[in-house]
């Protein structure tokens, strides 16, 4: 795979994970309210609605990344994510960064890494 899609792809990576603490803090905003329609403020706020726009454009990405990147070789990279995700919420949100993500890391990066080279 050439290096520039592989370099596209991990930022891709990395913007799913930022969508996804977009949708954390949704989903904490909503938590804080003190009514009965506290599903509707996890829904209609700031980070909800950047969340999505944040994913709407990350689809357009997607699919012109993967006219260039067979399938099969782009989706693994995403499992990066697994990573990313819960380093952003440790520093981000301050939730407990799990005990093993290391060996888990190097595990993931080795898989990428194999896939990736072909």
């Amino acid at each position: 795979m050439n290096i520039w899609y592989v370099v596209v792809l991990v930022v891709y990576a990395f913007a799913m994970s930022c969508g996804q603490i977009l949708f954390k803090m949704a989903a904490n905003f909503g938590s804080r309210a003190q009514s009965p329609s506290t599903w509707f403020h996890s829904y209609v706020n700031p980070y909800f609605i950047l969340g999505l726009c944040f994913y709407f454009g990350l689809t357009f990405l997607w699919v012109w990344l993967i006219k260039f990147v067979p399938l099969s070789r782009a989706y693994p990279v995403l499992s990066l994510c697994f990573v990313i995700t819960p380093l952003l919420a440790g520093q981000m949100l301050g939730e407990t960064v799990p005990r093993d993500l290391p060996v888990a890391t190097i595990l993931i990066v080795s898989g990428v890494y194999l896939i990736a080279r072909q």
